[in-house]
């Protein structure tokens, strides 16, 4: 027995830092997949598998082995119901190339999670995996996540959603948007031997803007104040995201967005926005947290990916194709 499944990682296209006070946000699936494998083997329990690292679920909810691939064990107690005697449940986890901020783990749990309700002969509804991801997400990031990348990932499509407060949640829905036709989106890592955590970096967007408040704490007029430049961007942005969309106009208005996310650059991240650039890109701006190892989206037409992808690479980056 073997099955095989493939989820879609995701990029925020606009949204990076603002949204954490409220402002609305876009993210796409993207064509880089994760892939997961489950067999069925002689041995006992749940194994996961990925490169070097293992974790070992046993009955009783004993577990060993690697803690962040022991955050996915709930999926196969959910899923997989009672373990056969003698047989063990093992799924081999498979990264095609995408990087830390592309909602791999959503990506992996979505993949198992479809791996495993096609061993069960089960089927559930869109919301439903959702809630059983996000699971998954709460113990990997040791918190509440936004749930963005298990939506996104999820139902394949462009979503829009916003953090909404008093009470505390996250909205979503589908957005009808696509890049300008002629036009790719690469997504660059400048990981060096060091990444600054999203944490790191939201902490100092906010000192950045003299914000001392906790995001719900703002009041709607301080709200308003630190949205408004944003707000008017990504209005235009979400303009441009149509197949007859204006392909020039929409990186300029990446390389505005770009502007205001100045404070959380890094060395690397001008690096790498100045080769794209040079090389002919449209527009290009930094993707997730930003800060020391973090990633850069450029917008170019089709015909000159090629070359960015080479200067980028030349320069040690890794540079890839995600829309």
């Amino acid at each position: 027995m073997s099955i095989t499944r493939k989820a879609p990682t995701k990029v925020i296209l606009c949204g990076e830092h603002f949204v954490v006070y409220g402002a609305p946000a876009i993210a796409f699936p993207t064509a880089l997949p994760n892939e997961v494998k489950l067999s069925e083997e002689k041995g006992e329990g749940f194994e996961i598998v990925s490169g070097k690292r293992y974790a070992l679920g046993r009955e009783g909810g004993i577990v060993e082995g690697d803690p962040m691939l022991s955050n996915y064990m709930q999926l196969f107690w959910s899923l997989a119901g009672k373990m056969k005697k003698g047989r063990k449940l093992k799924a081999k986890f498979f990264n095609r190339g995408a990087i830390k901020g592309m909602g791999n783990s959503a990506s992996f749990a979505t993949a198992l999670a479809r791996c495993l309700l096609k061993y069960s002969k089960r089927k559930m509804t869109d919301d439903e995996l959702f809630s059983l991801v996000q699971e998954t997400e709460t113990r990997m990031h040791g918190g509440r996540a936004s749930g963005v990348d298990a939506r996104t990932v999820i139902v394949g499509r462009p979503q829009m959603f916003m953090k909404r407060f008093n009470p505390l949640r996250y909205t979503f829905a589908d957005a009808d948007a696509c890049l300008p036709k002629g036009t790719v989106l690469i997504v660059v890592d400048t990981y060096r031997g060091s990444r600054e955590t999203t944490a790191e970096t939201t902490a100092r967007f906010a000192r950045a803007q003299n914000i001392l408040k906790r995001p719900e704490e703002l009041s709607e007029p301080e709200r308003r104040t630190l949205l408004e430049r944003y707000g008017k961007i990504f209005k235009k942005i979400l303009g441009e995201l149509k197949a007859d969309g204006d392909a020039a106009r929409l990186g300029r208005l990446m390389d505005d967005n770009q502007r205001l996310l100045a404070s959380v650059s890094s060395k690397g991240i001008g690096e790498a926005l100045g080769i794209a650039r040079k090389e002919g890109a449209l527009g290009a701006k930094l993707t997730g947290g930003g800060g020391e190892g973090g990633a850069v989206m450029v917008l170019v037409e089709k015909r000159k990916a090629g070359r960015i992808i080479a200067a980028c690479k030349k320069a040690g980056f890794k540079a890839f194709v995600v829309l």
